[in-house]
Formats: structure tokens, sequence, C-alpha cells
């Protein structure tokens, strides 16, 4: 999802919009990066009583691989029940990470589309930023082809 190497692909290849590959790793990492800057920049606003003290790996692991049993991760999961921009941010990157799984080109597309809608009202910048990539890069890419071609 970098400008430049997207671009020398298009320059260079035919029918390049099927050679680049958006996989869900580096969509992820996108997410985890905007979810630690809202972290980051919200723990610095509380500064001393913070919440987010000491959450960081929390926020940025995985939800479905993780053992809730734990009373740390039960503290984690308190924690995401709080009205924290944070939150907002950690349950737009779980929202994320699930949309891969869809199997059927409509509903993801519908799916997709509910979770763009809901990135561009949520008012937290890093996050509307990768709204915005996904957007201008793989979601333009791969649902501007015809009907014929899918």
């Amino acid at each position: 999802m970098w400008g430049p190497f997207i671009n020398a692909v298009r320059s260079h290849f035919e029918r390049a919009e099927e050679l680049i590959a958006f996989d869900r790793f580096h969509v992820s990492g996108h997410f985890g990066k905007a979810l630690n800057k809202v972290r980051a920049s919200e723990h610095r606003e509380l500064s001393v009583s913070s919440p987010l003290a000491r959450s960081k790996y929390h926020w940025l692991r995985n939800s479905e691989r993780t053992d809730n049993c734990s009373i740390r991760r039960k503290e984690f999961l308190h924690l995401t029940r709080l009205n924290l921009k944070t939150s907002r941010a950690w349950r737009i990157k779980e929202a994320a990470a699930m949309l891969w799984d869809y199997t059927y080109m409509g509903v993801a597309r519908k799916e997709w589309t509910k979770l763009m809608d809901w990135i561009s009202r949520c008012w937290l910048e890093p996050m509307m930023k990768v709204g915005k990539m996904i957007k201008r890069y793989f979601w333009g890419i791969r649902c501007n082809t015809s009907k014929s071609e899918q």
C-alpha cells in the first residue's frame, strides 16, 4: 500500500491491478499503527491517572487468538468497554480483522462499505487516514472492476 510501488507496477505491467495484492497482514498492520497513535495521544491527554498505562500490547494483540480467562485480560476487556477514543479505535481494528473471513463478494463489499462509513465518522484522525488509504488503494482497485471480471 505504498504509492510509489503501486505506480511502478502500473507503469511496467499490463493488467497491474491483478498483480497487486493487499494482504490481511499489511492492512492489519496499518490499523494497529493507527490504534497505537490514538492510544498514545489519549494516554498523554489523560497523563497521571490514565487507565491506559501499561496496556499497549493488549490493544495490539489479535483478539481472536487470546485467552480471555486471565486476570490481566479481564482487566483489559473492562478497558474496552470504557468511553475512550482508544476503545473506539480498537473496535474498528477488530471489526476490520473479521472482514477477511467473508467468502461472498457481495456480502464482503457490503460489510467493508459499512466499515468505511464508520471510519469516516469516527473522528479519530489516524483511523480516518487508514480508511482513506484503504479506499484509495485496496477498495478502489478491487471494487472498481467490472462484474464480468469477478
